[in-house]
């Protein structure tokens, strides 16, 4: 609606469409799915964490509150560090489904470990120095940062 296309339009050429979204009003945008785009001031990206167990009622509603409640406390906060924490935080949730992985996941679920991730650390730390970082066999980390020193650290795969 928006863009005044379709959403098959949109899905066409989402690159596309973010950037028009932003020409046409201003600010940062996502565009959820698999391989979430983020246009926010750090430039354009693609968001490579997060499963196909996120695709369920309410998931988008964790995103945006998550996301309200981060910039409603650092207006200068790039999207593409919430949409990074709820994605790892879904990952994470897949793996502690008790030998059910993605299947049955809720967004309760991912709710309870972005608790997690944000428990360890300051809010203040965790919001401008959340790092996420991808390793070989599927293993992936999501540390907290305050300058040089680690101050928590989640390593799942």
């Amino acid at each position: 609606r928006l863009l005044d296309c379709s959403v098959a339009q949109v899905e066409a050429d989402r690159y596309a469409a973010i950037r028009q979204l932003q020409a046409r009003y201003g600010g940062q945008w996502l565009l959820k799915g698999a391989g979430s785009l983020v246009l926010d001031q750090r430039g354009l990206s693609v968001c490579g964490l997060g499963n196909a167990g996120m695709a369920v009622g309410g998931m988008g509603d964790v995103l945006a509150g998550l996301t309200a409640g981060l910039l409603a406390q650092w207006s200068d906060l790039p999207l593409s560090d919430a949409v990074c924490l709820h994605a790892a935080a879904g990952d994470l949730a897949a793996q502690c489904q008790y030998g059910q992985g993605q299947r049955g996941m809720t967004a309760l679920d991912v709710v309870e470990k972005i608790r997690r991730f944000a428990s360890v650390a300051s809010a203040i730390h965790f919001s401008r120095n959340l790092k996420v970082a991808s390793f070989g066999n599927n293993m992936r980390e999501v540390a907290v940062t305050d300058g040089d020193r680690v101050e928590s650290q989640i390593r799942y795969g």
